[in-house]
């Protein structure tokens, strides 16, 4: 519990006090991330079992610069470290137009002293820090750090890569992290009996690195009874919100924003709570009869409420 208030409150700093847009996230490629389930080794005795898993992914580092990564914090886990085998590793960097992909025979990022146990199905929230190097390796001496939120989900085997990606992705919570306090935050607490009355939002940058086009064309939740995609236009003085006929677009080589007052993924009839450092997994489906599924972080950068606005029938 203490280890998700210090995730939140990260969140809402972050949303405050650092000078960076989802653009600036999204030129930063973190893609086919995925959690093992909760291993428990033991050294001796019983009292010295450690519960622990590992995170893997891709970075993709498109920039005119190179960029390092030097941290990574999680609700999940007390502990995390890059580690090659048992040898920690001192921060990962990623060259100009290059990648660098994390795996359980090279890099990875370990987990320790998990403080809830991750299964096949779950979903976290993982902070990566990253700073901007010049072309000599050495720290910019005008950079400032840059942090990248993604959803990371627990699979048994690592995910098959889509063209289409999702990055500086962000649903908006339905509990504000000023409730946290008076909160038990267990998957109990989580479910409810009556349907909560709330709905909330996915939004996105999607990018489509394959060399055909595409049309996203449906999305689905487990969270939500009901998921729509959805555009938001200005009739007069009111923002409207529909249901978009025939998807959203997605040109090779191109991407498309989906943010707050345009394109987005609706999510009604939910039936949990969207609470701040969660992350959540959706499946979107695309006109060609692919899906690729997406965890997406649970918090707002923007640090407002909801805009209003009026739904058509």
């Amino acid at each position: 519990m203490r280890c998700l208030k210090n995730l939140v409150l990260m969140l809402v700093l972050m949303s405050v006090i650092l000078p960076i847009s989802a653009h600036e996230r999204a030129d930063i490629y973190v893609v086919d991330a995925w959690a093992m389930a909760t291993l428990t080794t033991t050294d001796a005795t019983p009292e010295a079992a450690m519960e622990s898993s590992a995170i893997y992914f891709t970075i993709d580092n498109p920039a005119a610069h190179p960029i390092r990564l030097i941290s990574a914090m999680s609700a999940t886990a007390e502990t995390i470290t890059f580690r090659e085998g048992e040898a920690v590793v001192d921060g990962i960097t990623i060259p100009t137009l290059d990648s660098v992909s994390l795996s359980s025979e090279g890099i990875y990022l370990a987990l320790e002293d998990l403080t809830m146990d991750l299964v096949v199905g779950d979903a976290l929230t993982l902070v990566l820090t990253f700073e901007m190097l010049e072309e000599t390796g050495e720290v910019s001496p005008d950079s400032e750090l840059l942090e990248v939120i993604i959803g990371v989900p627990v699979l048994a085997e690592a995910p098959i890569s889509h063209p289409v990606i999702a990055v500086a992705s962000w649903a908006r919570p339905t509990v504000a992290a000023i409730e946290m306090d008076e909160m038990m935050v267990t998957p109990e607490a989580m479910m409810t009996e009556e349907p909560v009355m709330a709905i909330s939002g996915a939004f996105m940058t999607l990018v489509n690195r394959g060399e055909s086009d595409l049309t996203l064309v449906s999305a689905e939740s487990s969270v939500s009874d009901l998921v729509e995609l959805h555009e938001t236009q200005m009739e007069g003085d009111m923002m409207r919100m529909r249901e978009v006929e025939g998807g959203i677009a997605l040109p090779a080589g191109e991407r498309m924003e989906l943010r707050p007052g345009s394109y987005h993924i609706m999510l009604m009839e939910l039936n949990q709570e969207l609470i701040p450092g969660q992350a959540i997994t959706i499946t979107l489906t695309f006109d060609d009869g692919s899906n690729t599924l997406i965890t997406v972080p649970v918090y707002d950068p923007m640090g407002m409420a909801d805009m209003p606005h009026a739904a058509d029938e």
